[in-house]
């Protein structure tokens, strides 16, 4: 069963797991804001979601820019206020096996990134949901 939520944003929505989460959530009356860094297979998520009934709004940027991040997350949620965020990009295999091991400072995995930029509750988007509804966290406002 889905969860009730009306207004979804994803990250690392062009392919994987993203992908089918958007596939998931897509509906009649329900706001996807998906984004990635593939356009090609971003747009080819966004046309299924849109076959399924679901507005899509998406967005080529790398979740490492955090002032891209905060901008569209701000406009996004000016327009459709945000229930739910999924912060899915990311990758968490770390190196091969056959590569030198370095220091943890010296290869921050972009899941480290994706949880500390811009989706912390100090980011300007989750200081406005605190601010839209101080009972709920700040990735969701139901």
């Amino acid at each position: 069963m889905r969860a009730p939520f009306s207004v979804v944003i994803i990250t690392g929505a062009s392919s994987g797991l993203g992908a089918s989460l958007a596939k998931a959530y897509a509906a009649p009356h329900v706001a996807l804001g998906l984004l990635g860094r593939d356009r090609q297979r971003l747009e080819a998520t966004a046309r299924a979601c849109e076959a399924l009934g679901a507005t899509v709004n998406t967005a080529i940027i790398d979740v490492t820019d955090a002032p891209a991040m905060a901008s569209w997350l701000r406009e996004f949620d000016a327009r459709h206020p945000v229930d739910l965020l999924i912060a899915n990009a990311g990758t968490s295999a770390g190196p091969p096996l056959t590569a030198p091991r370095r220091a943890p400072k010296q290869q921050p995995g972009r899941s480290e990134l994706t949880c500390s930029a811009p989706s912390t509750p100090s980011s300007p988007f989750c200081r406005s949901c605190a601010r839209a509804d101080a009972a709920a966290s700040p990735l969701s406002r139901r």
